[in-house]
């Protein structure tokens, strides 16, 4: 069968994100604010944390590389033990329809320092800097976890092999997707179907976390049964900021 691959590279990294319409329900100061979102980092339960972020700041935060980051900062700074008064602030301005509210300041914990910079928007983060001495500078050496990204490999594949190539076209990068047009991506699914049937199963075998120079991938491979016979399938992410990206795949 006809060995089915795409791949790119690209670097992006993303804190933050822009938020339309409504009005900043604040908290009662800006160092509650940060106590709050400093005592969920401590907890290492990254859904703790995500509950503080507005919706379209969570969607681009993958559960296991928060919690990866989480981690290691509580291993490397302890506990959380106060705001340092001399240089803590708190703003307000207006972006259009938009009030946003910013905290900027140091806290103290157990075994250093870190500087914070948070902004809400409807009471919730939209934008969030933390920056330590204490903190490594390659602080990520792969996701707390993969079960997160084979359940979405998987399901890539599955939409793949059913022919729901609008589906599966939507969980791709869109760099990824400049290179395998939706045209030829559409033909790929069809070219499957004709070779192996149906599928009935999809199963997770094997993972292997990749550093090759200027990036970090993740490669997840899968066995695939269906109704003609078994293939083999690969998805490839690539570790951007808090989120992986789907930038590979490949079915042989």
């Amino acid at each position: 069968m006809k060995k089915l691959v795409g791949f790119l590279l690209v670097a992006v990294i993303c804190f933050g994100i822009a938020v339309v319409g409504g009005l900043w329900i604040g908290h009662s100061s800006g160092a509650s604010s940060q106590q709050e979102f400093f005592q969920a980092v401590g907890t290492n339960d990254p859904d703790k944390v995500l509950a503080l972020m507005h919706p379209d700041l969570r969607k681009v935060i993958d559960p296991p590389i928060l919690r990866a980051w989480q981690k290691v900062f509580n291993a490397h700074l302890g506990a959380y033990q106060g705001l340092k008064v001399d240089g803590f602030s708190t703003s307000t301005r207006q972006e259009g329809p938009i009030k946003r509210y910013e905290t900027k300041g140091e806290a103290e914990f157990e075994k250093g320092t870190a500087r914070a910079e948070l902004a809400y928007v409807d009471g919730k983060i939209v934008q969030f800097s933390v920056t330590s001495p204490q903190m490594p500078a390659a602080w990520f050496t792969g996701p707390d976890g993969t079960e997160f990204y084979q359940v979405r490999g998987k399901l890539f594949l599955e939409r793949l092999l059913r022919q729901e190539t609008d589906l599966a076209w939507e969980m791709m990068h869109e760099e990824l997707q400049n290179q395998v047009t939706q045209a030829e991506f559409n033909r790929q699914a069809a070219a499957l179907a004709e070779a192996l049937g149906a599928p009935k199963t999809v199963t997770f075998e094997s993972e292997r976390f990749e550093e090759p120079e200027g990036e970090q991938n993740l490669r997840l491979f899968y066995k695939i049964e269906a109704e003609k016979g078994t293939a083999r399938g690969m998805v490839k992410y690539q570790f951007l900021g808090f989120r992986a990206h789907m930038f590979g795949y490949q079915i042989d």
